[in-house]
């Protein structure tokens, strides 16, 4: 699978666990601190005001970094990807797309590029009012 041959269907995967997942945060705290680029939590640098390093900030516990957006929608990502995969080659065993070197993670991270920080937040918004984690 290639990027961007399959870049909708990768985009809307991950809106669409994006709007599934239960957000944790304060409405106040998502408008104010991390939607807004020029809040205290840009400042040092270490998280760019992008989605990934938005992602890994929502739900993020420094005890459990799994219980991070960003796992939440890499695990569901992977998951569609092997299904993915495995529909458009029906002969690959499910280990070899597992085992693909990262393709999947490639196109996680092409993907995650190419979403605007405006469906970002609309996605999120949507999960804290209507998300339920599954």
């Amino acid at each position: 699978m290639k990027y961007p041959k399959y870049g909708t269907w990768c985009k809307q995967n991950i809106i669409e666990t994006i709007r599934k997942q239960k957000i944790n945060e304060t409405k106040k705290c998502l408008e104010e601190l991390i939607f807004n680029s020029d809040s205290e939590l840009y400042e040092t640098g270490v998280f760019d005001y992008d989605v990934p390093g938005i992602l890994w900030i929502i739900n993020g516990d420094p005890e459990n970094l799994n219980n991070s957006l960003f796992s939440a929608v890499q695990h569901k990502f992977d998951e569609k990807y092997f299904q993915m995969a495995q529909k458009i080659n029906p002969q690959m065993d499910i280990k070899a797309i597992r085992n693909d070197g990262g393709d999947s993670l490639k196109m996680l991270f092409a993907t995650l590029k190419n979403i605007t920080m405006d469906e970002l937040k609309c996605a999120v918004m949507y999960a804290f009012d209507c998300g339920r984690e599954e």
